[in-house]
């Protein structure tokens, strides 16, 4: 771990550390219960199963649903549809049962075909009312992470996003994300709203948040602290990145 230097103490090893201590991954429970609609490859021959199963493949329905513009793209542009599982030929039918929705492969693999199956999932996902904005959000739960989605650096430029939480000190958070830059946000289990921010070192993050009453702002570590504005029932809090990740607290 010595030989990545920075990005070891910087970027990898908090970020493995938040995940652990605050619980950044969601329940399997909450994601299946994000998950609507399901693919099924109707395809038994176990060769032509490993041989095929490649991006060309899908580009056709990721292009559609999440707005993937190259192949090797890997940050979604749209999040609407959360997850669309690809089950295997052998799933049960009391698994294909707990989807809205089920449509084997070979009848969304082409442009097409793939434009018709986003239409009928417009019907099932409306459009979301907890987030929004330029930049890629996923939502689970009291769990949200923000990503640039331009994944070329110099065509990218700063996304706007904002997120609504139903519970905690923070009613809503906005902001933009430059090249590269994530945030991971929860709504920790004593109450707490939590941010987990990254940037590069010369950069810094702004977030506007809109609280539900009185709270404190907690940044670790406190050098990180460039300013904190309020206004009302709002927040304006600035951190840098020189040292790397910067953790939010928010506490009513």
């Amino acid at each position: 771990a010595k030989q990545w230097g920075k990005c070891w103490t910087q970027t990898m090893l908090p970020f493995i550390e938040d995940v652990i201590r605050y619980g950044l991954i969601p329940s399997k429970e909450e994601v299946a219960k994000r998950c609507r609609v399901a693919i099924v490859d109707r395809r038994r021959d176990y060769y032509q199963f490993t041989k095929t199963y490649k991006l060309d493949r899908f580009y056709p329905l990721v292009n559609a649903l999440y707005g993937v513009k190259h192949k090797c793209e890997v940050v979604p542009n749209e999040s609407r549809y959360f997850i669309v599982p690809i089950l295997p030929y052998w799933v049960e039918e009391e698994a294909k049962r707990k989807f809205e929705l089920v449509v084997p492969l070979d009848e969304v693999d082409t442009h097409e075909e793939a434009r018709k199956f986003k239409e009928a999932l417009d019907k099932i996902y409306p459009p979301p009312e907890e987030f929004g904005g330029e930049a890629f959000v996923g939502k689970v739960g009291d769990l949200a992470v923000v990503l640039n989605t331009e994944e070329r650096r110099k065509e990218a430029k700063e996304e706007s996003f904002w997120v609504k939480f139903e519970r905690g000190p923070v009613e809503k958070v906005e902001g933009s994300v430059g090249f590269s830059q994530y945030l991971i946000m929860k709504v920790l289990e004593d109450g707490s709203f939590f941010v987990h921010a990254n940037n590069y070192e010369d950069k810094v993050t702004r977030l506007r948040l809109t609280l539900r009453g009185k709270a404190k702002v907690e940044v670790k570590p406190e050098e990180a602290l460039v300013k904190v504005r309020w206004e009302r029932n709002k927040a304006e809090v600035e951190v840098s990145h020189r040292q790397g990740v910067v953790r939010i607290f928010v506490r009513s």
